[in-house]
């Protein structure tokens, strides 16, 4: 910025006089405040309202996120990892996490993996206890039909 002054002009003779300097105005700056998010640094910035002369200072720390705890999205299996799942409270940005595989067992290695089809039950048990059962009625009966000749 330089000293103001008026600035003359006369006719006779055709000069610019410069007369009347006053002192420079200095910078009046106005405060604009960035705050911090996430992931980024919060600041102020500060801009001459006379000249438009800009500077930036303050700087902040970024807050870094907030997380909810974290959720299952994925159980894991004996093949596959899972998945859990959480959320910035501030941003909403989610973040993922792996969950190990589940461990497998020495007397299970040699199983092969096959879905449940419900179909291993125990038929032999079944038809062994209906054979017992109608035995043991068969000579109920018997037994009854003898006592009352």
């Amino acid at each position: 910025m330089e000293q103001g002054y008026t600035e003359y002009h006369c006719n006779g003779c055709n000069a610019d006089i410069k007369k009347d300097y006053v002192a420079e105005l200095g910078h009046e700056y106005k405060e604009i405040v960035t705050l911090p998010t996430c992931t980024e640094k919060g600041y102020t910035t500060y801009t001459c309202t006379r000249c438009n002369d800009t500077y930036v200072d303050k700087y902040t720390d970024a807050l870094g996120h907030d997380l909810d705890n974290y959720e299952i999205i994925k159980d894991p299996t004996k093949n596959k990892e899972g998945l859990e799942e959480a959320k910035c409270k501030r941003c909403g940005e989610k973040f993922t996490k792996s969950i190990p595989k589940l461990e497998v067992k020495d007397n299970e290695k040699s199983k092969p993996e096959t879905p449940n089809t419900s179909d291993n039950s125990n038929m032999y048990l079944y038809v062994g206890l209906l054979v017992v059962c109608i035995i043991g009625i068969g000579s109920v009966i018997i037994y009854v039909k003898k006592k009352n000749e």
